[in-house]
């Protein structure tokens, strides 16, 4: 197991020094009291507290509280507690836990201080970026519902309910049946909280990508997955500008099985004779360290007999990387 080193991404919210009359809003965090303490060691603070979920106020473990060279860190218990010595050189404190968007509580701190908080943490919220639906050899009318696990928010054609009455046509095209349109693929998009990369049995599987080289990536691996030439480079076109964001990143792929799980489940009637789903995980990276090890999938072959059903999507996953 390897020691992480990349650049947090901070999202800073508003901080109270006293609780908002009842009122909950996303990450925030309340000053109790900032008092001297002479038992406090000189040069050092003290920040201690509890951390919770700011929708449900339950205590949140083995949530993180570091300074910013993580030098001072801690997590917090079962109870969502934590004390933390920190130099009183530091004037920034972040807590984060998996799933959720961190924290910053901000400083100047003084000497030999104990200072008390509570932290309110808000579900991570990630998009789903652009899942596209092709279908191709089905020789007539098909149907598909789609039910995403977190909110639907955009769709073309337009569709208020995730049902799609389409018309396949040998070109690879769909007619909508709602404007008689001529379609390349289904388009959607969505937002759903808690994403987190997939671990199974223990093994987390991915690649460490030096995002220079993410086209030849890109090719090869969606080509070993089972996408053609044209998914592949609508594929890359849209996600290769994301990927090269930083010098590396983390990425893993959720096929079939696992995307109607955790991200959408798709009912397609007829049933496709052969389907592929294919949803990306990107986590950009500063630098190539990964905070645990990481398996090559042994992908499966994917062969198109008949009417076929194919499916991309991805979301980009927060560089405090977390995992099932």
């Amino acid at each position: 197991m390897r020691s992480i080193s990349f650049i947090f991404l901070v999202v800073v919210f508003s901080a109270v020094a006293t609780a908002k009359s009842g009122a909950w809003s996303p990450g925030y965090y309340e000053l109790v009291s900032d008092r001297y303490d002479q038992s406090v060691e000189d040069g050092f603070f003290i920040i201690r507290g509890i951390v919770a979920n700011t929708t449900s106020q339950q205590a949140i473990p083995q949530s993180t509280i570091t300074n910013v060279k993580a030098t001072h860190s801690c997590q917090t218990d079962v109870n969502g507690l934590f004390n933390l010595k920190i130099p009183v050189a530091d004037t920034l404190v972040y807590c984060y836990a998996p799933g959720y968007d961190e924290v910053l509580i901000q400083g100047p701190f003084k000497n030999k201080h104990v200072v008390t908080v509570k932290v309110f943490l808000e579900e991570a919220v990630a998009v789903v970026f652009k899942p596209v639906i092709y279908a191709y050899n089905a020789g007539g009318n098909i149907h598909l519902r789609l039910k995403p696990r977190g909110t639907l928010t955009f769709t073309y054609p337009e569709t208020a309910t995730g049902d799609w009455d389409v018309r396949c046509n040998e070109d690879g095209t769909l007619t909508s049946a709602a404007d008689g349109k001529n379609y390349p693929y289904l388009f959607w998009e969505g937002e759903q909280p808690g994403l987190k990369v997939a671990a199974v049995n223990g093994n987390i599987e991915g690649y460490l990508v030096k995002t220079d080289t993410c086209i030849s990536f890109l090719e090869n691996t969606l080509a070993a997955y089972g996408l053609n030439e044209r998914e592949t480079a609508d594929f890359i076109t849209f996600w290769g500008p994301k990927m090269i964001e930083k010098e590396f990143a983390f990425v893993q792929f959720l096929t079939t099985e696992q995307y109607g799980c955790t991200i959408a489940s798709l009912d397609i009637e007829p049933q496709p004779e052969s389907l592929l789903r294919l949803y990306l995980y990107l986590v950009p990276l500063a630098g190539e360290e990964l905070p645990f090890d990481i398996k090559t999938p042994q992908i499966e072959p994917f062969n198109r007999n008949g009417f076929t059903v194919v499916e991309w999507g991805g979301s980009v996953l927060s560089p405090v990387i977390n995992f099932n």
